[in-house]
């Protein structure tokens, strides 16, 4: 037990010991900054590590465990390549600033270049910011942004699926095989529509259609003599601070300062039925509760279930199988929508598990064994349990390739 504390003190000590020697390093370019947050640090040969940090300034003080590392004009980021048997020699790649403060993300980092996402506070993926260096002369080739491409549609078949998407000054298309090595391939041609989904007709004699009213969509039913409207129930309050009670008490109160408006979101279609997720808006005093259902056409109302996983978000894309009903999660907040993962919701047990990702899903597919997800920051791949995220990256030659995202790094 006492050998192991020691060992355990001396991993500790060699690592305040690298970080303080980063530390040093970062203030070469940026006297003012007084710590350091390590984004990332990665073996990239025998003898180096390559370490991405970001500094703070002393009116800021360290970032807390868990928080967010921000990268802009007061905060600069640092690339340094770090000896591994004496940490006190630090090699600078790089240190920089942004003009436009973001939440920053590694999403690739190798021996030969870094890929960092950027997130601005008010929503909506920002570029992406790529460096390449040389370890041998110990310093940087080419730095340059690219927007990021977000996937909007998927057309699928059993063995094989296309993704399609944009970065707002280009269209593109790709390829998912999974069977294949690599299994996504970016196609030459990305002329493929982004056709609207046209509303269903659905139930005994196609009677009940889902049409837009003028507070979202609803279920109409038609016979020869009457027409039949069915708008989506809203929660109650009461229920609204039962299953909510941290939003209720950030002054969500019932007088008058609470408008809970709940609409049908994404929806399916399956065997006759029509199956849904909730959608609302949760800020400025507006909110709701998140639900998974369907309209019942012989009681003619809606069946809905809120799991606690699911009542804290919106849903924004949905694949109805067999056993399960899967959600792209997110929350519309006053700053724009916000990816929360994807959740599960077992149809038999009526419960839910969550997986967590950056990213806002836009559709949801099967393809063979595996489920696919096109989502606003790229693709993600469900893999017996294990999620795997791909964005499109940027080669220094400005070529086009499917990269696989690092996991985040373990806390």
């Amino acid at each position: 037990m006492t050998r192991a504390i020691f060992l355990l003190a001396a991993v500790q000590l060699l690592g305040s010991e690298a970080d303080r020697a980063v530390l040093s390093a970062m203030r070469m370019s940026a006297p003012d900054v007084c710590c350091i947050h390590t984004l990332r640090r990665e073996p990239v040969d025998k003898d180096l590590d390559l370490v991405l940090a970001i500094g703070t300034p002393k009116a800021w003080g360290p970032i807390k465990a868990g928080g967010a590392a921000y990268w802009g004009y007061q905060t600069p980021l640092g690339i340094f390549l770090q000896r591994r048997d004496r940490p006190g020699t630090v090699y600078k790649i790089s240190v920089s600033q942004n003009s436009e403060d973001c939440q920053v993300n590694v999403e690739r980092l190798t021996a030969t270049d870094a890929v960092l996402s950027c997130t601005p506070d008010k929503g909506g993926p920002g570029p992406n910011h790529k460096f390449v260096y040389d370890l041998h002369l110990k310093s940087l080739v080419k730095e340059f942004t690219y927007p990021q491409f977000g996937l909007q549609r998927i057309f699928a078949s059993d063995a094989s699926a296309v993704l399609v998407g944009t970065n707002s000054q280009r269209q593109i298309a790709i390829k998912y095989s999974p069977g294949d090595d690599p299994s996504f391939r970016i196609l030459h041609s990305a002329d493929v529509p982004l056709e609207a989904k046209t509303l269903p007709r659905f139930g005994p004699d196609n009677r009940f259609s889902l049409v837009k009213g003028a507070k979202g969509l609803l279920v109409v039913e038609r016979t020869a003599n009457v027409t039949k409207r069915y708008p989506l129930p809203q929660t109650s309050y009461d229920e609204f601070a039962r299953v909510r009670p941290a939003i209720v008490s950030n002054s969500y109160v019932r007088e008058g300062r609470t408008m809970i408006e709940e609409t049908i979101g994404p929806w399916q279609v399956v065997d006759g039925t029509l199956w849904f997720a909730k959608n609302f808006y949760d800020g400025e005093g507006n909110s709701g509760v998140g639900g998974v259902g369907f309209f019942d056409t012989a009681q003619r109302k809606y069946q809905i279930c809120a799991p606690p996983e699911l009542v804290d978000f919106a849903a924004t894309a949905m694949l109805v199988e067999p056993e399960a009903v899967w959600l792209g999660l997110a929350v519309n907040g006053e700053y724009g929508t916000v990816g929360a993962g994807l959740l599960r919701f077992d149809r038999a047990t009526q419960t839910a598990q969550k997986f967590g990702f950056r990213g806002i899903v836009n559709a949801i597919v099967r393809v063979g064994n595996k489920l696919l997800l096109a989502t606003d920051t790229g693709a993600v791949v469900l893999d017996n349990g294990t999620i795997h995220r791909f964005f499109v990256d940027e080669t220094a030659a400005r070529k086009l390739e499917l990269t696989e995202s690092l996991l985040p790094p373990q806390r």
